[in-house]
């Protein structure tokens, strides 16, 4: 899922590695059973013969580097898979590859990885966990172009509408404004949404806080920006580069809230999302702040209780998206 995919391999990608991983982690063991007659290097070698005629391109694989290895298998499969993408990011469509850059972003794919839990609302209805599939894949949703349900203005096939919909994104933004509140005071971080009062003078009425932690990290508080950002915007550079829009998003609402945040006594950070669901880097520090309390109050690793919050977000997030293409975008 980190390259991008849906973690549901093909068959052929990954069998000889599945093979050749056996038979190079159980040499040790052949000898031991084979004996006299061990021949296991030269199985091995005729072994990765057969992944090196089955993967011409990916790289040639020889006895020597898998010596004293571990998990061979895995790392045999990594080959084949970043191959793969590479292979796909050479495609000719510019938006093709914005799709496939856009899904290989950090937690883009997370909310493939969640167990379903309807006591905690982590369930999706088949039709919106299939929209959600086919637009992270790039694939037509709808059979002809139609209005969009937010702004009356034309939906493409794909759905990338949404991408510059501003009723799509206000729906999909409040999406993880609340999740970050919510998530939030079960850390016991004692969150606000939309506070008041932040700036003073001529900015006084402007809310640079989506969500507001108040004495954060030695601060008075943290202003938390939310924004959500089309994955296909500037494809110039979006179909060359991860995450490209996220930083141009980020480094925007820096620009024009951080100076004013910071002399009024806050601390500031944009909290990015791209349309496809990849976090921008200033979502790192955020996350592990809340998994941090979240650790605490569960028992288990701030790194896993980091990890599994992203995936509820990046789960919530891909619900309503879902709904969205669902319902309110003209689907028939």
């Amino acid at each position: 899922m980190s390259l991008g995919g849906l973690g549901i391999p093909r068959a052929q990608d990954i069998a000889w590695s599945a093979f050749t991983g056996s038979v190079v982690d159980t040499m040790e063991l052949q000898k031991m059973i084979l004996k006299e007659e061990d021949r296991s290097v030269e199985m091995v070698e005729r072994v990765m013969n057969g992944w090196n005629t089955a993967h011409k391109g990916v790289g040639t694989i020889s006895v020597e580097q898998f010596v004293g290895a571990e998990k061979t298998q895995r790392d045999l499969t990594y080959r084949v898979h970043e191959y793969n993408l590479e292979r796909l990011k050479k495609n000719e469509e510019a938006s093709f590859r914005a799709t496939v850059l856009g899904c290989t972003m950090n937690g883009s794919g997370a909310w493939l990885k969640v167990v379903p839990d309807r006591h905690r609302n982590l369930t999706m209805d088949p039709q919106s966990y299939a929209r959600a599939l086919q637009f992270r894949l790039g694939m037509d949703l709808y059979e002809e172009e139609t209005k969009c349900g937010f702004c009356a203005k034309m939906m493409d096939r794909r759905g990338q509408h949404a991408g510059i919909c501003t009723g799509v994104h206000y729906a999909l933004h409040n999406a993880v404004r609340n999740e970050l509140c919510s998530e939030g005071r079960r850390a016991g971080r004692q969150p606000e949404l939309e506070k008041a009062g932040i700036l003073d003078g001529a900015r006084q009425n402007e809310r640079p806080a989506d969500v507001f932690f108040p004495l954060y990290r030695g601060s008075r508080g943290l202003c938390v920006d939310v924004t959500i950002i089309n994955s296909y915007g500037d494809l110039t550079h979006s179909a060359e580069s991860v995450g490209v829009n996220a930083q141009k998003a980020a480094e925007a609402k820096r620009l024009n809230y951080e100076k004013a945040v910071v002399e009024a006594g806050w601390k500031f950070s944009p909290f990015p999302m791209e349309t496809l669901g990849g976090f921008g880097e200033e979502c790192d520090e955020i996350l592990r702040s809340i998994g941090e309390g979240l650790a605490r109050f569960s028992g288990i690793s701030t790194s896993k209780a980091t990890k599994r919050l992203q995936e509820r977000i990046s789960f919530r997030y891909q619900k309503f998206l879902g709904i969205i293409l669902s319902t309110n975008l003209g689907d028939t």
